[in-house]
């Protein structure tokens, strides 16, 4: 505010300079048609002067309006965003897809918080480990996020009769839905029930699961967090399908952050970039969605299938830490100003917070599809040399 107030001080002195200008060439101009000389000549000089001034406080006003403009948003934004209720210490969270990557980072994470976590998962033996390092805060929960009726809904009165036998004392703090699949393949090959898959996991079992525990966390005044993508905001190659399915929560996670703000319930997306993950290494090798073309439909796209293991690795080795998001995921558990969204990492050396905000607004599309491919040609040679 101080900041606001002294810019516009000054810009109230230039402007007063600016009226006394004007007045002092009124008066040179009366005093010119009464035929004096001397002032004639003084006019145009203040006349000139006074343009110049104006000039000046225009070109001010021009440089500075955007970072006047930011400050009033600032300044707005601080007086207006919601602030939500903040857990109490051991509240419970349930994170879907545990088995391994962020899930499983941050199952470890937010129990070493003291957090007592529910982990989702699709059989017991795949968090036995967490299981032992962080006895009695971290429970294995079987959940299935496609098997709505059955799985997800029997999860959900599973926490509810955890929670109740432990007296009630403990509340669900959050849901963070992590569970998703990955699939890299051009959509002109791509076979629908491959796209349906991906779907169901990425967008509609998501949503299962937050309607299936909704109201608990209605009642606790809990959070819901959702583990998206920076291909929910730019696509990479051959990557349709999975970035359709994170375009898709991006409207989910808006609309559920609208809908639900009467419960005070808060909604935070989170878009990582490259994370050291299991979702492409379990799409390599034999298991490269590839494998099963025709030697008619492998050539339309030889050069992206040939360097497809050379990108990722690639990726690989440029994957930022699962600590990223789970550091993310604990501020939007216990802060009570969460963010809506939270942009992390990098995306092949370039920052994804530059790349959302600055790159993608104002680069055309035909020059940001160039750099994508010049990107992949880059990080395979590179790859090629090692």
């Amino acid at each position: 505010m101080l900041l606001v107030s002294a810019r516009m001080q000054r810009q109230s002195r230039k402007l007063s300079s600016g009226m006394v200008f004007g007045f002092l060439v009124r008066i040179a101009y009366m005093e010119e048609s009464r035929g004096d000389a001397p002032a004639k000549f003084v006019g145009r000089g203040m006349a000139s002067r006074k343009d110049t001034a104006h000039r000046s406080v225009s070109s001010l006003l021009l440089a500075s309006a955007p970072l006047l403009v930011a400050l009033f948003l600032g300044l707005i934004h601080s007086m207006t965003k919601p602030s939500f209720p903040v857990p109490p210490s051991g509240s419970a969270v349930v994170i879907t897809g545990s088995s391994t990557g962020i899930g499983r980072h941050s199952a470890a994470g937010l129990a070493a918080a003291g957090f007592l976590v529910f982990a989702g998962v699709r059989r017991v033996r795949d968090v036995e480990t967490l299981v032992e390092a962080y006895p009695g805060r971290v429970f294995p929960l079987l959940l299935d996020v496609t098997d709505h009726d059955g799985g997800v809904m029997r999860a959900a009165e599973e926490v509810r009769e955890t929670l109740e036998d432990m007296g009630g004392k403990v509340k669900l703090a959050g849901l963070v839905n992590n569970a998703g699949i990955g699939l890299a393949m051009p959509l002109e090959l791509l076979p629908l029930s491959r796209l349906r898959q991906v779907m169901e996991v990425n967008v509609v079992g998501l949503l299962g699961v937050t309607q299936a525990f909704l109201p608990q966390l209605r009642r606790d005044q809990g959070r819901i967090i959702n583990v998206g993508s920076a291909a929910g905001f730019t696509v990479p190659v051959t990557y349709g399908a999975y970035s359709s399915s994170k375009y898709a929560l991006e409207a989910i996670s808006d609309a559920l952050r609208l809908e639900l703000r009467p419960w005070r319930i808060s909604v935070s997306l989170l878009e990582p970039g490259t994370i050291e993950s299991e979702i492409r290494r379990k799409n390599v090798g034999d298991a490269a969605p590839f494998k099963n073309l025709t030697e008619s439909q492998y050539v339309l796209y030889q050069q992206i299938f040939d360097t497809y293991e050379q990108r990722v690795d690639a990726l690989e080795r440029a994957a930022g830490s699962p600590q990223l998001t789970t550091d993310a995921i604990l501020h939007a558990l216990t802060s009570s100003t969460p963010q809506s969204r939270y942009v992390l990492g990098a995306y092949q050396g370039l920052s994804l917070w530059l790349l959302r905000h600055v790159v993608l607004p104002f680069v055309p599309d035909y020059l940001l599809d160039w750099g994508k491919m010049k990107m992949i040609d880059l990080a395979v040679r590179q790859e090629m040399k090692k």
